[in-house]
Order: structure tokens, then C-alpha cells, then sequence
């Protein structure tokens, strides 16, 4: 691990941590964890605020967000500090979405990487307020990635809009170090297709039947599935604006009101139906811990973001999907991954969020 200042000047390389887990997303901000001697050499640049990096890629980097010291099973302090913090792209969130001035939206038309890099660049790059900028930060070069879209935003968390960009267009994100320019990057990315539906690359494909998974988890839920949204625009009463997206017939129709009270145009009514029901889809989530004798090496044959083949012959489940979150687990087994398929797990706090969302709506209508 090598230790930087946010000028991404070399404090320090420290190999004596224990525990590290360090947790890569496609759609949202990562974390990490570890645990060290605070009597070891190099932790007194283990400071909030500083970065980290666990190799030499510039991906796997982070920025220190808590520190404290460690407390055994009995409550007991210890001698070791526990440091967590968020990976590079978890700066977004502390920004929000900030409109133009003399507008009340921040409002863009172009492909899904271009609006992602637009809202970057407004608020992380060259806000209108300087004091919002993030020095050294740069936007990558817009390939145009993702297809067309019109997306409206005002004082919305940055990190959820990209977040939603990215779930109807298939995109991920990341911040990351270009050491050898000496600043970061924001970029987007597309991953590969390596199921066994297709011929272009070789295919990867987890199942125990090829001792390639440890562990597994699924879960196929319906429970927050929705099919169709009737979204409701400006006006009041009979005259209030609606238009419908999705569909459904009978017991495979799920239909539910979204509150689009803050937007004008009609076009931008049905982005927030499909935005709407993006967030809505079937939970489909496969987990898997990797064995290290598996024929597939991460980073090599499959990374971050790639669309595989899993595959458990005895639930008589197999799918193509897309590797969505990977946890690196770095400890006395050596390096150990966890991947997970389809979705992330929704946490505790996206379980309130969606609620707010829905209550607010009512509220509101």
C-alpha cells in the first residue's frame, strides 16, 4: 500500500496491514477496510484526508474517510487502528447537482457518458462557484458511449445521478490516479462480453461443476418488481399531464404512480418513468466467492463491469449477466474475491430511500 498526500505526493509504502478488504462497484462509490499496528512504520500518514493505493494501475485507489482504534470481541481496546474510507469516485458524493445560473435545472441532451461527464464537469470541475472544484481532477475524452438521453437535475446527490444514468444505460464510473500526469480522472466504461453466448471472446463461466466457485448465493425476488409507471407531470386535477411506461397484462401488469411535478417537458416525463422503473426491475442477484484454484484469474479473464456466464446445475440456474461489485479480501489466504452478479445487494439504506421516494410522491400528489 503506498500512502499520498491529495496532492498525490509519495508519503510512505506500508506492507504491514492486516485484513484488507477493498470493495469495487460499477454503478456507485466502493469502500475499504484494514486494520494496522498503529506502532508500525508509516501509520502516522495514515491521516483522513490523504489517499491510498493498494497497486500501481491507479484504480484501486482511496481516499481515508475514518479512523479509529480497534476494539477486540470483548471490548477491549487493541494496539491496532482501524481505517476505513470510500474508493476515488465516492468524491461525488459530496457534491450535489447544481444548476446554471438563472435556471432552475441543470438540463442535458446527449449520449449517457457525455451527461455523466456534463454533471461531473459542473460540479466537480469547473463549477460556477470555484470554491466546488476539485483540483487536479479532469474529465477523460467522450467517446459518446451509451445511447441518447435527456436528463434534468437540481441539488440532487451527484453520486445517485450518475448512479441512475448508469443503470439505464449499462455504463459504470470511476474516479481514478493517472500517477504519470499527476492527477485524477473521471471516466466511464462499458466492460467485455465473456458469456458463453457469444464468440468473440473466451467465455467465463462460474459454476462449481468447473471448481470455480467457493460459495454461492441467489435470490430471484419480485417483491419491489414494477412493469408499468403512470407518471404525473404539471397541472392539477384532470388537467395534471400523465403518460404511461411499460406495460402489463392482468397478473403480469405491476403499476405504480411516479410524481413527476418538477418537470415541464413531455419527453422528459417518460426518462422519468423509465428512470423510474429501472430502479424497479426484478431482483435478480447471484453471489460467489471465487476459489483460488479457479481457471478463471480476476483482472486477467474477467474484471469489473465484464458480462459472464453462472451457472449452478443443481438449482437449475444459468444466466448471463454483468459482475456489478467486486470485494478483494487481502488477509493470510492471500488475495481472496467475492464477486457479485446482476445487481448489488440493496442495503438497509437504499430500502429507506426507496421508501422516502415513494412517500414523498404520495405526499406530494
Amino acid at each position: 500500500m503506498r500512502v499520498f498526500t491529495r496532492q498525490l505526493d509519495l508519503l510512505a509504502e506500508i506492507d504491514s496491514y492486516t485484513n484488507l478488504d477493498f470493495i469495487r462497484r460499477w454503478s456507485s462509490p466502493g469502500e475499504f477496510t484494514f486494520t494496522i499496528n498503529r506502532h508500525s512504520p508509516g501509520t502516522q500518514y495514515l491521516q483522513k484526508g490523504n489517499i491510498i493505493s493498494i497497486d500501481n494501475t491507479g484504480r484501486k485507489v482511496g481516499i481515508i474517510k475514518h479512523k479509529e482504534i480497534q476494539l477486540d470481541s470483548g471490548g477491549k481496546i487493541t494496539e491496532n487502528w482501524l481505517i476505513k474510507g470510500w474508493t476515488l469516485s465516492g468524491l461525488t458524493r459530496q457534491r450535489y447537482t447544481a444548476p446554471p445560473p438563472g435556471e432552475a435545472y441543470d438540463v442535458v441532451t446527449g449520449s449517457a457518458e457525455t451527461v455523466m461527464k456534463h454533471y461531473v464537469n459542473n460540479n466537480m470541475i469547473t463549477p460556477t462557484d470555484t470554491d466546488r472544484a476539485f483540483p487536479m481532477l479532469v474529465n477523460t475524452t467522450d467517446f459518446n458511449r451509451g445511447d441518447n438521453i435527456t436528463w434534468r437535475s437540481r441539488f440532487k446527490d451527484l453520486h445517485e445521478e450518475l448512479a441512475r444514468i448508469s443503470a439505464i444505460s449499462g455504463l459504470g464510473w470511476d474516479i481514478t490516479i493517472n500517477f504519470a500526469n499527476k492527477r485524477y480522472e473521471f471516466d466511464v466504461y462499458t466492460g467485455l462480453n465473456l458469456s458463453a453466448n457469444q464468440d468473440t471472446n473466451p467465455p467465463v463461466i462460474f459454476s462449481p461443476e468447473f471448481d470455480a466457485v467457493e460459495m454461492q448465493r441467489y435470490q430471484d425476488s419480485d417483491l419491489s418488481y414494477k412493469t408499468k409507471a403512470l407518471v404525473g407531470g404539471q397541472g392539477e386535477g384532470i388537467d395534471r399531464e400523465l403518460v404511461v411506461v411499460g406495460g402489463g397484462i392482468g397478473f403480469d401488469l405491476a403499476e405504480f404512480f411516479v410524481d413527476a411535478r418538477d418537470i415541464e417537458n413531455t419527453e422528459e416525463l417518460y426518462l422519468r418513468g423509465e428512470e423510474r422503473l429501472a430502479e424497479s426491475q426484478v431482483d435478480i442477484l447471484f453471489e460467489g466467492k471465487i476459489l483460488q484454484t479457479a481457471p478463471f484469474v480476476y483482472q486477467k479473464d474477467y474484471n469489473l463491469g465484464d458480462i459472464v456466464t453462472v451457472q449452478n446445475v443443481d438449482w437449475g440456474i444459468t444466466m448471463d449477466t454483468r459482475i456489478v461489485e467486486v470485494k478483494e479480501t487481502y488477509g493470510e489466504r492471500g488475495l481472496e474475491v467475492e464477486l457479485t452478479f446482476g445487481n448489488r445487494w440493496p442495503t438497509f439504506i437504499d430500502k429507506i430511500k426507496g421508501a422516502l421516494k415513494q412517500m414523498d410522491a404520495e405526499v406530494r400528489r
